[in-house]
């Protein structure tokens, strides 16, 4: 593939642009396809040393048994609000649906944890509506081996499937 000349293969009118069918679920829901079209959920993140100061692990995610020696780090994530559905209580309160996944490699390769949550959380709607800019913080704990690690964080839409992924590379030094 040549930009200049444009030779290779590339495809900038498809013919087909019929939507995508819904994921179906072991448990029978289904999740809505992305749209391969959309813009990916921009979000911050950092991954700090150190366990975050409350401990709020949910339950019913899947960690492996810490590595030998490993270090507790928090991983610290802006979630963009307006990028999830939004869907109305009452006359005061929205609730906002949002899936997050994070998944932590070892040097190897090998995961070290692993865990994958549907979180809603209740807003007020005239304090959401105000600001378009709104985020809330949401913090995990993980347990990092001594080495090169790869933290690998996912957002994503339930309702369109829209995704946003980063990927934080982590070197923990020997205590």
């Amino acid at each position: 593939y040549h930009l200049s000349d444009r030779h290779g293969y590339f495809d900038d009118n498809p013919k087909s642009t019929k939507p995508l069918k819904p994921l179906k679920l072991a448990h029978g829901g289904q999740i809505q396809a992305p749209d391969l079209h959309s813009n990916p959920i921009v979000f911050k993140a950092q991954v700090q040393p150190g366990a975050p100061p409350e401990d709020r692990t949910p339950s019913g995610h899947a960690h492996r048994k810490h590595p030998r020696g490993a270090r507790p780090y928090t991983v610290s994530c802006a979630l963009p609000l307006h990028d999830f559905p939004i869907s109305s209580l009452n006359a005061h309160h929205s609730l906002v649906a949002i899936g997050i996944a994070v998944v932590v490699l070892d040097s190897h390769g090998e995961v070290v944890s692993h865990s994958a949550l549907l979180i809603k959380l209740r807003v007020n709607t005239r304090e959401l509506m105000a600001h378009h800019d709104a985020s809330t913080l949401w913090q995990q704990p993980v347990y990092l081996p001594k080495g090169q690690n790869n933290v690998y964080l996912a957002l994503w839409n339930p309702n369109t499937g829209r995704l946003g992924t980063l990927q934080i590379p982590i070197d923990v030094k020997k205590h």
